[in-house]
């Protein structure tokens, strides 16, 4: 009993674990619609490479590394590092898969590019168009961190994907000057109703008056689903509250004043409860006003020597 039922539960249960992991799930979705619009090979527990074409095993596996390191961290199904990596050797039947970087996105040339712009501003997308896909996720500048990651690094799995916010440029024609843009991909996991949902609610705050990135565009390309958006300038709050310095940068030495920096920082605390007012009365619920955040981009108006406070990040908000 001891040997052979020992065994046997502890193999169970990573048949178990191995089961649920190996595929993505409909019920790890807020809308089962928007997991239909995954491709069908993430919904399947095939691991045998030579089904599949190289990007799209890339992704498979990236996104089964992904799976498998939440739920080292925390997720339903706790486990250890080692069991992760013995599920994803069984699954996959080679760990030196891992040893290469994550692929979070599509690359499916099938699928129509679909494009709605939604700035006023006379942009030229052209270049974008071409090829949306190596635009963003190739040249693209990862704005989350400096080094993309591997699928495993140190004996753990990722767990979080933090290759989809880039900064690409997009020119003006009026002036012929190229302005930054961030382009999000979606994880359709994320939303509630629609991948553009994030979009939609920061061009509702700007019409109620309410400071938010200004929405550029709506882009579906390669199988992938992307917002677009100006990059807004700044320090976010957490940085400033852990450097404060970086207000002399902000404001300019002629504005700025060492002696005042708490000062400073009750300005724009004060601005911020105010802005949380502005949402709530909005019916825009955001839970991060009341956190030193990394979520809210703090400027300086030195012409009228003030504080701008512009949150980001709509993908948790609610309305």
């Amino acid at each position: 009993m001891n040997e052979s039922g020992f065994e046997k539960t502890e193999a169970s249960g990573l048949e178990i674990k191995k089961s649920l992991l190996a595929e993505i799930r409909s019920n790890d979705y807020k809308n089962s619609e928007l997991f239909d619009l995954e491709p069908e090979y993430l919904k399947n527990s095939d691991y045998k490479k030579e089904n599949f074409a190289p990007h799209q095993w890339r992704r498979k596996i990236t996104e089964l590394a992904l799976r498998l390191g939440r739920n080292v961290k925390k997720g339903p199904m706790p486990m250890g590092g080692n069991e992760a990596i013995d599920i994803f050797k069984e699954l996959v039947g080679d760990i030196s898969e891992a040893d290469q970087k994550v692929v979070f996105y599509e690359d499916d040339h099938s699928k129509q590019v679909k494009f709605e712009p939604i700035s006023d501003k006379d942009f030229d997308y052209s270049a974008l168009l071409e090829n949306a896909v190596d635009s963003i996720e190739l040249k693209g500048v990862n704005m989350q961190q400096k080094k993309e990651d591997l699928l495993l690094a140190e004996g753990k799995f990722i767990s979080e994907d933090k290759s989809r916010v880039r900064e690409i440029s997009l020119k003006n024609k009026k002036d012929n000057q190229l302005v930054p843009v961030v382009a999000k991909r979606i994880r359709l996991n994320r939303v509630r109703r629609s991948p553009f949902e994030e979009l939609e609610i920061m061009s509702k705050a700007i019409a109620l008056g309410l400071p938010a990135p200004e929405p550029i565009a709506k882009l579906e390309a390669g199988g992938n689903f992307y917002i677009l958006m100006e990059k807004v300038s700044g320090f976010n709050f957490k940085n400033i509250l852990k450097t404060p310095i970086l207000l002399k940068e902000i404001m300019g030495e002629e504005n700025f004043d060492s002696s005042k920096i708490e000062l400073y920082l009750g300005d724009i605390k004060k601005k911020i409860a105010e802005l949380e007012i502005g949402y709530q009365e909005a019916g825009i619920n955001r839970r991060d006003f009341s956190k030193d955040t990394q979520d809210l981009m703090i400027s300086f108006e030195r012409s009228k020597k003030e504080f701008i406070v512009v949150p980001i990040d709509f993908e948790k908000v609610k309305t």
